[in-house]
């Protein structure tokens, strides 16, 4: 919190004034980030129709994201990517909390597809778990894209494409 207060150029004892601790201080930026990628997710969404391009612009929207807002990214993906806990179960929670809209957004597209046929019925509680893996999985391979080879973004397309078909109403 020091090093914080330093940076911010002001009092250690301020920064108490708002946030309990170090944790709750990453909370809330991490909920702000949440928000951000909100915002991101929903212009993704405005800009296409079918139910099947909206799960893509969903996925590609982390993506953009990461690329019209670095810091934050990185501050949600290492909070989201690392599997050992580094907030305190409350903040934890706050920061769930704060994702859940986003999640349910995606299952109201889930949900859409199969509605509309393009999907057979499932989860889409546990489809949209899915989907958020298979994004984040793929974001990980964004770092080899300076290398060559095969793009992220296109590891991303096929994940997503993968899932689409598996899921599909339509057999084979």
């Amino acid at each position: 919190m020091s090093a914080v207060a330093e940076q911010a150029d002001v009092a250690v004892g301020g920064l108490y004034r708002y946030f309990d601790g170090k944790d709750a201080l990453l909370a809330a930026l991490q909920v702000r980030a949440v928000d951000t990628f909100s915002t991101v997710m929903d212009q993704a969404l405005s800009a296409c129709g079918g139910s099947c391009d909206r799960l893509r612009a969903v996925s590609h929207a982390w993506f953009t994201f990461a690329d019209a807002h670095p810091e934050e990214f990185e501050l949600l993906d290492r909070s989201l990517s690392d599997p050992r806990p580094n907030l305190d179960d409350a903040q934890a929670r706050a920061v769930d909390e704060a994702l859940a809209p986003v999640l349910a957004r995606v299952r109201t597209e889930l949900d859409r597809a199969v509605e509309e046929g393009q999907l057979r019925p499932g989860s889409s509680a546990v489809r949209a778990h899915v989907l958020w893996a298979a994004v984040h999985g793929a974001a990980h391979f964004r770092k080899r894209d300076r290398l060559g080879g095969v793009r992220a973004a296109n590891v991303l397309d096929e994940a997503v494409t993968a899932l689409i078909q598996g899921w599909s109403s339509v057999p084979g």
